[in-house]
């Protein structure tokens, strides 16, 4: 099991089909951001877990850059 912080951790035989991935910001350049690094290594491990990532956004979030690196953003 990958522990990725205090409270959170996600089995390393975890599989999913679908992940819906929140973001705070999104930059062409920069990818997809957050705040918090804990939060950005529980999203990259779900990530690299599923068949199929959903970002979820509003449209406040475009052109925001935050500190953690969730991943590049691939259309």
């Amino acid at each position: 099991m990958a522990r990725l912080c205090k409270s959170h951790s996600i089995p390393d035989s975890a599989c999913t089909t679908k992940a819906f991935i929140a973001t705070s910001g999104v930059d062409k350049q920069h990818g997809l951001t957050c705040s918090r690094f804990s939060e950005a290594q529980v999203k990259q491990k779900a990530m690299a877990k599923t068949q199929k990532k959903i970002l979820i956004f509003d449209h406040t979030k475009p052109k925001q850059i935050h500190s953690a690196s969730i991943g590049q953003l691939d259309v």
